[in-house]
């Protein structure tokens, strides 16, 4: 089953909340969006560090430190995000690795994985960071703010 971990939940929260700060032209500090986002301060960094090794983030040290976006939010999309934090998309080990099975030439359900993970990784390129900060607004979702709720995402945007 392809699941979403809680690592890629909190790491989209904190780059939408990162984005949304920079259209202010402000600076983000991880101990506001730790405390905003109910996630801890140790486990914020680690997810932030896998954002920056993969160029969504840049830090900036000092007292004028801080985080923003590496790059345009209409430049990244949530693939990214996800295969940042979780690596790649893979509903079974034998499409990019088909020599891991014997069979793999010749199944059928090979097929049928593949072209589903290549459905899945297309909806997920069309999703941009842009997009989801967009959809905060008031006839969008609401951001959730404690770690057992995620988003209420209105129909429209389901729809795209």
């Amino acid at each position: 089953m392809l699941r979403i971990s809680t690592k890629t939940r909190y790491g989209l929260r904190a780059l939408i909340s990162i984005a949304s700060r920079q259209r202010e032209n402000k600076i983000s500090v991880l101990s506001q969006i730790a405390e905003e986002q109910d996630i801890s301060d140790k486990y914020l960094e680690h997810i932030v560090s896998l954002l920056k090794a993969r160029n969504l983030l840049i830090g900036k040290r000092g007292s004028r430190g801080g985080y923003r976006l590496a790059r345009p939010e209409e430049e990244i999309n949530l693939l990214e995000v996800l295969e940042a934090l979780e690596g790649q998309v893979e509903l079974v080990g034998c499409i990019a690795r088909p020599e891991t099975c014997d069979r793999s030439e010749n199944c059928v359900t090979r097929k049928v994985w593949k072209r589903l993970q290549e459905v899945i990784t297309d909806e997920f390129k069309k999703i941009s960071l842009k997009a989801l900060v967009d959809s905060c607004q008031p006839d969008g979702y609401k951001f959730a703010t404690n770690k057992d709720a995620m988003v209420d995402i209105d129909r429209e945007f389901l729809s795209r």
